[in-house]
């Protein structure tokens, strides 16, 4: 049905009469699928589409809305005829930007209009035969939207390389300081240690040379004492 429409809005929406074998080919349904559906909404009763049995449906055979006042009546149908006017629209703008790009006036699609043509696509998920509806080169617009996006992920890719790079010499950078400072400490603490001991070893000197003074004095005292009792 929205194949079967054209048009900007309600207001300004027709018919579009398509032949059956087109219709296959933008809906990238099976025939049977795509006759199915037809049988049914041109059905007695219903003649929605035309034309009404019991003409046959062959290839070539154009199918059309009855009337234009089921796309202004009929709620799904308008429903529809918006979402592929934005679809539309979309594929225009993918369109045009391709185009400068292939003139060499324009560049990769990059930030919102990347994410949001890329979004759409994949919603959408519309193919070439709907799109050259709407643009000239259909297949070229969507290649030069899959190299922008490849672009991104390149950009990406590098970009989250380079930091985990950053990080790794950081690491490095760090790790190489925390030895030189446990080197540094090592060095200070065995410092300190050998200070102490020198420490300990000078006092224990000066004892020992106290000890020997006050040894020689009593000695000396002793002798001086003796020599006074022989005198008397």
């Amino acid at each position: 049905f929205r194949a079967l429409t054209v048009g900007t809005n309600i207001a300004d929406a027709v018919r579009r009469p398509t032949q059956l074998a087109d219709l296959v080919q933008i809906t990238g349904a099976s025939r049977e699928d795509v006759v199915a559906v037809v049988d049914a909404f041109r059905a007695p009763g219903r003649n929605f589409l035309a034309p009404f049995p019991p003409t046959p449906l062959r290839d070539d055979t154009f199918i059309d809305i009855s009337h234009e006042s089921l796309i202004r009546q009929w709620t799904d149908l308008s429903g529809w005829l918006e979402k592929e006017a934005r679809d539309a629209d979309a594929m225009r703008r993918l369109g045009a930007a391709a185009a400068l790009a292939e003139a060499g006036t324009g560049d990769l699609l990059r930030g919102r209009e990347l994410t949001n043509l890329e979004g759409w696509r994949n919603e959408a998920k519309l193919g070439s035969d709907w799109a050259g509806r709407y643009v000239t080169q259909p297949d070229a617009a969507f290649a030069f939207l899959d190299q922008s996006v490849q672009a991104r992920r390149d950009y990406e890719q590098r970009t989250a390389t380079a930091k985990l790079q950053a990080q790794r010499s950081a690491r490095v950078r760090w790790a190489a300081i925390g030895g030189l400072a446990f080197v540094l400490a090592g060095i200070g603490g065995y410092s300190l240690m050998q200070n102490a001991r020198y420490q300990e070893l000078e006092l224990a000197n000066k004892a020992t040379e106290a000890e020997k003074a006050k040894a020689e004095g009593a000695a000396a005292e002793a002798t001086k004492q003796a020599a006074l009792a022989q005198e008397e």
